[in-house]
């Protein structure tokens, strides 16, 4: 979906990865948590493809922002496994729309003082 912005349009999922700070990977990464519920770092890989340390790099990157969770699993013959979730995407969403509306908030207050 793209918005309009007068002489640039804009992908709604640049919008977000600008607003959250992320890089492709990252937003690539964030979109499939939300899909995959609870998962390793080595699953999501399989799942999407890619080299499980790109993930791991992607997750920590995640981690840092708030933007998702983690718990150990215990495996039953020692050792443990990290699992990662994401927050609801409606969560997501009104982050999302809180950083765009502060955006605007400070675009309107500094075109009162254009020209």
């Amino acid at each position: 979906m793209a918005l309009s912005f007068a002489c640039k349009p804009l992908d709604l999922q640049q919008v977000v990865r600008c607003g959250l700070g992320l890089s492709a990977s990252e937003m690539r990464v964030l979109e499939a948590s939300v899909k995959a519920g609870e998962f390793s770092a080595a699953s999501l890989a399989g799942r999407l493809g890619i080299d499980r340390t790109t993930v791991q790099k992607a997750v920590g990157k995640l981690l840092a922002k708030g933007l998702l969770k983690r718990s150990q699993k215990n495996r039953e013959k020692g050792g443990y496994e990290f699992h990662y979730s994401s927050p609801p995407p409606a969560e997501l969403r009104g982050r999302v729309r809180a950083i765009a509306s502060e955006w605007f908030a400070k675009f309107g207050s500094q075109l009162e003082s254009w020209p």
